[in-house]
């Protein structure tokens, strides 16, 4: 990662001074050009993307207009695995795996507004905290360590910008991370409860750090046990699929011991199930002698 290393160095060695409401401007040209400087590599997919941005007008306002255009376009994710390299790890990000944190989104902008002619740096923090209302404090975690950019404007002012929210999965992913880390830093696992058919979104919180899924209703869209475990089997944790809105209700206990058998089948080999009701608890018009059919075939035939 020597390239985004080269981007991240510090910049203690520029110069600034202080103006009314604390916005910080560049004092003098040389310390503006070296907010302008680039790795010596750079591609030509990286290059030409850059030219259009600086194509779209000759303002900050329009280039970084553009910018956001072009970022939202290219359906980036944001995610922790499977992640570029090489000797061009910006050029692989925006181009080839299109996937990444915080700092390949942040280097990628960095890299393609500096060409663009926009003075821009790194920023490194945190993303936010928990505010514990009984201490009157912040509870802020390593899982929220976050980078984002600064770029300057014509106006002399420094502008922040945080290219990971235009990460496709960005809603998902960047709320439910800093939960799935809260919970992982107490040592504890996350389930999520979740109703109706969400399957498009559940890589999205594999990659938030989500360990389970709870309450999954096997009648929704693209919801059937069959192919949520073949999609998903071994990376997070099922727990639901008993149907409590039909045959749990409607059936017979017969009925209710064979498809309480059928999903078992499905969902047990590997591991990563828990047999549970497709809702928060049975419903009240649910027959009682479906649920003594349902407890005592997961008991006979649902343990590891």
């Amino acid at each position: 990662m020597a390239e985004l290393a080269t981007i991240a160095r510090p910049y203690a060695e520029a110069m600034f001074k202080a103006s009314s409401g604390a916005d910080l401007r560049i004092s003098n040209r040389s310390a503006r050009d070296f907010y302008l400087v680039v790795p010596e590599r750079i591609s030509a997919r990286t290059a030409a993307a850059a030219a259009q941005v600086a194509a779209s007008g000759p303002g900050s306002a329009e280039r970084l207009a553009a910018l956001a255009t072009f970022f939202r376009d290219r359906r980036l994710v944001y995610a922790q695995d499977d992640l570029p390299g090489g000797i061009d790890p910006v050029d692989t990000f925006l181009f080839e795996k299109r996937r990444g944190y915080c700092e390949f989104f942040a280097a990628a902008y960095v890299t393609l507004a500096r060409l663009a002619g926009l003075p821009a740096r790194l920023v490194g923090g945190y993303y936010g905290g928990e505010y514990n209302a009984l201490g009157g404090y912040y509870l802020v975690t390593d899982d929220t360590a976050h980078v984002w950019v600064e770029v300057l404007t014509d106006e002399g002012l420094w502008q922040r910008v945080d290219p990971s929210q235009w990460a496709s999965n960005a809603g998902t992913v960047l709320g439910t991370a800093r939960l799935a880390g809260l919970g992982h830093d107490f040592g504890l696992k996350v389930m999520m409860h979740c109703c109706g058919g969400f399957f498009p979104l559940i890589p999205a919180m594999i990659e938030a750090g989500i360990d389970a899924l709870q309450a999954l209703q096997p009648d929704a869209r693209d919801m059937a046990p069959a192919r949520l475990k073949a999609a998903f089997g071994g990376r997070i944790v099922f727990n639901g699929s008993i149907d409590t809105h039909n045959w749990l209700i409607e059936g017979t206990p017969e009925l209710a011991r064979a498809r309480t058998r059928e999903t078992l089948a499905v969902m047990m080999p590997g591991g990563g199930y828990i047999a549970s009701p497709s809702h928060d608890y049975l419903l009240p018009e649910t027959k009682v002698e479906n649920v003594f059919a349902f407890y005592e075939t997961v008991r006979e035939f649902g343990k590891y």
